[in-house]
């Protein structure tokens, strides 16, 4: 099973730790039957989720998407937290996966070292609009190591995608942070994709090392 659902009749929700190296751990969540979606984290609706000092690590879908954190919509926030090693073989998303609606990755958070079949790291489906931004990420943190495995097949909708992408509408930025080492053997990017939208890579950030075949 996974370890957290939020029904859709939440607005708000809050998971908080203590401090960084204290943090609220959310670990070993395992979805084995088909279209099971968020082994860590499920949002059925249009809730707004923070994570302060949280670690999701180590949670996996067999036949679904967003291996760590999955959302129908809202905002996912990660303050001062990780997400990493989580896995999604089959699907889209391996770290964080929403549907329509932004992340944001902020004060020293990581997004490191997930894989997917499509998209490792961050994937957005859709954001607010290509003005706004669907992927913030901010103030030394990084959407780096994440990997994904498919190759260009149009018909299963298969394209690849390191460390972020936005297949729909919506920006990224990144400030003061690093989208670094992703890997992919599709087209879409290893690095940052964006479909329709705007990329603002700016104070000091880094985006480097990143490795596609399409």
């Amino acid at each position: 099973s996974r370890v957290f659902q939020v029904e859709s009749t939440a607005t708000d929700v809050s998971i908080t730790g203590v401090t960084s190296r204290s943090p609220i751990t959310i670990t070993g969540g395992s979805l084995t039957t088909a279209d099971a979606d968020g082994g860590g984290i499920l949002i059925s609706g249009a809730t707004n989720l923070t994570l302060v000092h949280a670690s999701v690590v180590s949670n996996s879908v067999a036949d679904g998407d967003g291996g760590g954190v999955f959302a129908q919509a809202g905002t996912i926030t990660l303050v001062a937290g990780t997400v990493a090693g989580n896995q999604a073989p089959a699907g889209f998303g391996g770290g964080v996966y929403v549907v329509n609606g932004s992340v944001v990755v902020r004060d020293n958070s990581h997004v490191d070292g997930n894989s997917a079949l499509n998209i490792g790291g961050i994937g957005v489906n859709a954001g607010p609009s290509a003005s706004a931004n669907a992927v913030q990420i901010l103030n030394g943190s990084s959407a780096s190591g994440n990997s994904s495995t498919a190759t260009v097949d149009a018909a299963a909708g298969n394209y690849g995608g390191g460390g972020v992408a936005v297949q729909g509408a919506g920006s990224v930025y990144v400030s003061r942070s690093q989208v670094s080492g992703n890997h992919t053997n599709g087209m879409y990017s290893a690095g940052i994709l964006v479909t329709l939208g705007d990329v603002t890579v700016t104070n000091g950030s880094r985006i480097n090392g990143n490795v596609n075949r399409g």
